[in-house]
């Protein structure tokens, strides 16, 4: 059996490296029906360069609300997971959730909390990182680049 491949996507000068392990995970987690809820959780990682990150680790965190089109965060399990995952030495890479579409994008209310996240956290990150996994293959997720302006889309770089 061979290894998943990691891979790359940049924005501008900023570089964002998944393990193929997240990426399969991801891929697992994908809305196929109709009446899947969307689903969602964090993006870890040890390896932090002043443009640059390596996302090596993922976790599901259970919403507070949900339906196949909604997910509202449970902001108090979502602090309390980062916490467990500081003490592991992983930092907070960023954030995945799901989309009941072909090919997602961010919708205004992930541009807006995505953007306030960012703005308001306390932290030294370079970049944090937004996935939103789609319904087809690993090619057609959304991974963007979040700052004080919003999210912006990255590429794949092959």
């Amino acid at each position: 059996m061979s290894k998943p491949i990691d891979v790359e996507y940049t924005y501008s000068d900023k570089t964002i490296v998944i393990a193929g392990s997240v990426m399969g995970y991801l891929y697992s987690q994908r809305q196929l029906e109709p009446s899947t809820h969307e689903r969602g959780g964090l993006l870890f990682g040890k390896e932090i360069k002043p443009y640059s990150i390596k996302i090596n680790h993922v976790i599901s965190i259970k919403p507070k609300k949900s339906s196949p089109t909604f997910r509202e965060t449970d902001l108090k399990e979502e602090k309390k997971q980062i916490k467990n995952e500081e003490k592991k030495g992983f930092h907070l890479m960023g954030f995945w959730h799901t989309h009941p579409e072909k090919s997602p994008s961010p919708s205004p209310l992930d541009q807006d909390n995505t953007t306030k996240i960012f703005t308001n956290s306390d932290h030294d990150m370079p970049l944090l990182a937004v996935i939103i996994v789609g319904e087809k293959n690993i090619d057609d997720f959304f991974i963007g680049v979040v700052s004080e302006k919003g999210i912006m889309k990255a590429k794949r770089r092959r």
